[in-house]
């Protein structure tokens, strides 16, 4: 994971035909007319679901990991600062 990469980086960058979502300048993900298609909506509206999606996942991520980290620093100094 690159850590500079937040849930507030990603943005989608509309195509004829396509939407891309973009972690800062990168392209993490297409979602083309015929995958909105078999939920009949548009490939706007998907891809910003998949966004929202992703946005989550990173921050659910980033809350799991600082809580480990803090978990992890207080045992040490619990164990003689270790």
């Amino acid at each position: 994971m690159d850590p500079k990469i937040g849930a507030s980086s990603l943005t989608l960058d509309e195509h004829s035909g396509s939407t891309w979502i973009l972690a800062g300048r990168r392209r993490i993900m297409t979602v083309l007319e015929e995958d909105a298609a078999i939920v009949q909506v548009t490939h706007g509206t998907l891809a910003d679901a998949h966004r929202r999606r992703i946005e989550e996942a990173i921050e659910s991520y980033i809350r799991a990991r600082h809580r480990y980290l803090c978990w992890q620093a207080s045992s040490c100094h619990g164990a003689g600062g270790n």
